[in-house]
């Protein structure tokens, strides 16, 4: 019965986006043809289906399904599909897609509203992040180190960032929110400093988009030091990395961000 969705949480784990994605849907079809009161494991099964989705860049997906999916959640007073999908399936990026940053954070906010405020939880987590990533959108990086700080001693304190690809984007959303705000005072070396710790950090642990996204922060700076032959390189070499672990919308951007630099 769990056997597939079981896999594709490992497969998150691991950052394996394509079984992640073969896993996910052989749940959610065995759960549907299958079986009746699985609620909570096709709320896991579609949080893991549009982690790996938008991961791979296949953010129309999430943006076709998902609404969908909350009003089904909402409808049968689903208080945990409705949340959890809201927050916690990296559904941000439909908002994102579509420009609109600032309903994302209402919709977030509003959300939590209705969970426990108890420990710190995955929904949380996933709010806090799709907060920050919002107000990088809307280029308020100051608002966006806000949201930042305000949970990243309790989310530090928790046990999330035990799970190896939670404390990957807890560093990487921290770190290009100081990247932006040093981008924008190229002369303030703590936040340099900040850059480059984050971006040892992840070169340290053992996933390939790690290196790959630390060649991102390492680029930026590059870029904002007029070092435009060092930022491409960065750049390149992330955009290769980012294609062999299957992050095809990682890859994108990198390549989009070439593109601007040439």
């Amino acid at each position: 019965l769990f056997r597939s969705l079981l896999r594709a949480f490992t497969d998150y784990l691991l950052c394996r986006i394509d079984d992640g994605l073969r896993h996910s849907l052989e749940a959610i079809d065995f759960f549907r043809e299958r079986c009746v009161g699985v609620g909570w494991e096709m709320t896991s099964a579609y949080t893991l289906l549009f982690w790996f989705k938008s991961w791979a860049g296949d953010v129309a997906y999430v943006s076709e399904h998902l609404p969908q999916l909350l009003k089904e959640g909402a409808a049968r007073g689903d208080v945990n599909q409705e949340i959890s999908l809201r927050t916690g399936s990296f559904g941000h990026n439909a908002h994102l897609a579509a420009d609109r940053p600032s309903q994302c954070i209402e919709e977030n906010d509003r959300a939590l509203a209705h969970w426990s405020r108890r420990g710190v939880h995955l929904q949380h987590y996933g709010a806090w992040f799709a907060n920050i990533e919002s107000y990088l959108y809307l280029r308020d990086y100051e608002k966006a180190r806000e949201a930042l700080l305000s949970e990243w001693d309790a989310i530090s304190r928790s046990f999330i960032l035990r799970w190896q690809p939670l404390l990957v984007m807890a560093l990487t959303i921290r770190s290009r929110v100081v990247l932006a705000l040093w981008l924008q005072r190229t002369g303030d070396t703590a936040l340099r400093a900040e850059v480059e710790y984050h971006a040892k950090r992840l070169k340290r642990i053992p996933l390939l988009w790690c290196n790959a996204t630390a060649s991102i922060l390492l680029a930026g700076l590059a870029a904002g030091d007029g070092n435009r032959r060092n930022a491409l390189r960065g750049l390149e070499s992330a955009g290769e990395e980012f294609e062999k672990a299957s992050l095809h919308g990682y890859a994108a951007a990198a390549r989009y961000l070439c593109g601007l630099l040439m």
